[in-house]
């Protein structure tokens, strides 16, 4: 991940140059230590462009999530998707992405070594390759409630075979070790038109489990675009194209602790957190991935 750095006297500040949008941050932002103040809620106004048509999808169970150890396949890949240069699957645990480039899924796989240009900026650090924690800690990932995230990319996006994301549920206190969680997760895609309005393809997985408070251990979330575009009733897959941007939202349906005091002890954690009565639930986000994509 690069950032650019501007040292101003007095008060230091980071700035992080990202194609639309320049973003400024004070200090460590969203990497304080501190859980209430690391929630990142960015939309870099993608959320106040003129909207022309909302295309709204449901994967129909056409999503598949993991968390595979070490050997293990990583469900929902197609067999040409899978293979690294060994012939071998993908190992998900390596994720250094020098060392693990070509072998490792997430440094094979990663934007960043598409396009160079997604190597710039705070969201630099969804698109390296390290699809999980493994001692970069805040560095590594990006904190949201319910609100979600949303980005324009440094590059227009031609095609693209699938999507894929890695992440993990986490609260603000210390219960719920490794809990059970089911959230609802969708993903809006912003396709500009020659208007200067855009199109959204708006695409929400219901349903989907992840572990949470698991110390960094992140699972796989992922789709096909031919299977969620083209459905029976369903034919978008050729609008598909000219994607500027996107956003991440998702709802906590569920958190089933391994312990059943948890809740009587902490309170039932909220997804929105403004929320003063209850631990506030994150979603960590470690990757964004859209692996054999072409830009211009």
């Amino acid at each position: 991940m690069k950032n650019k750095h501007l040292i101003l006297l007095f008060v230091p500040f980071v700035i992080c140059g990202c194609a639309k949008t320049s973003e400024l941050y004070v200090g460590n932002a969203y990497d304080t230590g501190n859980f209430e103040t690391n929630f990142y809620s960015e939309h870099e106004d993608i959320d106040k462009v003129n909207i022309n048509n909302v295309y709204e999808v449901n994967t129909n169970g056409n999503h598949y999530i993991s968390n595979p150890s070490y050997g293990q396949e990583i469900k929902g890949l197609k067999d040409e998707d899978k293979i690294n240069k060994d012939g071998q699957n993908y190992e998900w645990r390596f994720d250094t992405p020098i060392d693990d480039a070509e072998k490792g899924y997430g440094p094979s796989n990663n934007l960043t070594s598409i396009d160079n240009a997604f190597a710039y900026g705070f969201l630099s650090r969804l698109y390296d390759g390290r699809v999980r924690c493994d001692g970069y800690y805040a560095n590594s990932r990006v904190q949201i409630d319910k609100s979600g995230y949303g980005t324009f990319f440094p590059r227009q996006m031609v095609t693209s075979k699938y999507f894929a994301i890695s992440l993990r549920g986490q609260t603000s206190c210390e219960g719920f070790v490794n809990a059970a969680t089911n959230i609802d997760v969708n993903v809006k895609f912003y396709k500009k038109l020659a208007t200067n309005a855009y199109d959204v393809f708006s695409i929400t997985m219901n349903g989907v489990n992840i572990p949470s408070n698991t110390g960094g251990e992140a699972s796989l979330l992922l789709f096909y675009f031919n299977d969620v575009l083209l459905q029976p009733g369903i034919s978008l897959i050729n609008e598909f194209t000219d994607i500027v941007g996107m956003e991440v939202f998702f709802t906590l349906n569920d958190i089933i602790s391994s312990n059943p005091n948890d809740k009587a002890t902490y309170g039932v954690p909220s997804d929105d957190r403004h929320s003063e009565n209850n631990p506030h639930f994150s979603l960590m986000i470690y990757e964004v991935l859209l692996p054999k994509s072409t830009w211009r």
